[in-house]
């Protein structure tokens, strides 16, 4: 948890002190406010559902779905028992950052969207990934998406919770 407080910090404030610019209120989601949105997740999991989500913090009142534009700085809670079908993703413009709270499972990156469709300026989806590395995630892991890189959850060891947070720019580096 530490970890992931670190990366959301340096996220949220290391542009600020760059940038001259006034800083906006401070987020902040404590541990149990977390478990109190997992657990409200976990109880709203209807049967046959395989998933389903929530905003842990949010830095202003847009909103989305899966597969629309995550605004930078918003921190989504997913609580997955099972794969989703056809969600395979590949942000253009920003990186993805991860953090797993609970139990495993594989994503499934690079490679090619199968059954490719626009989903809005940024965004591309599809029903699975070909040619892609597996990545097995475990509690406790961070993963960072590079921009452009698909990515589609292969395997789900129920339950796979995990904290998604979408990144500026997102250039892997050299």
């Amino acid at each position: 948890m530490r970890m992931l407080s670190l990366c959301v910090a340096l996220y949220l404030f290391a542009p600020s002190a760059f940038a001259q610019q006034t800083a906006g209120p401070v987020l902040y989601a404590s541990a149990a406010d977390v478990a109190a949105l997992v657990e409200n997740a976990r109880s709203r999991l209807q049967p046959g559902q395989p998933a389903v989500g929530d905003w842990i913090v949010k830095v202003d009142s847009s909103t989305s779905t899966l597969g629309a534009v995550f605004p930078e700085g918003h921190v989504h809670l997913d609580y997955l028992v099972d794969v989703i079908p056809n969600a395979a993703l590949v942000h253009e413009r920003r990186a993805e950052l991860f953090y797993v709270l609970d139990g495993s499972g594989v994503f499934l990156t690079g490679g090619t969207l199968t059954d490719e469709v626009r989903m809005n300026e940024e965004t591309r989806r599809g029903s699975g990934v070909v040619g892609g590395s597996p990545q097995r995630l475990s509690k406790g892991d961070v993963f960072i998406l590079p921009k452009g890189t698909p990515h589609f959850i292969s395997e789900v060891d129920a339950p796979f919770v995990f904290m998604s947070l979408m990144l500026p720019h997102g250039e892997a580096a050299p």
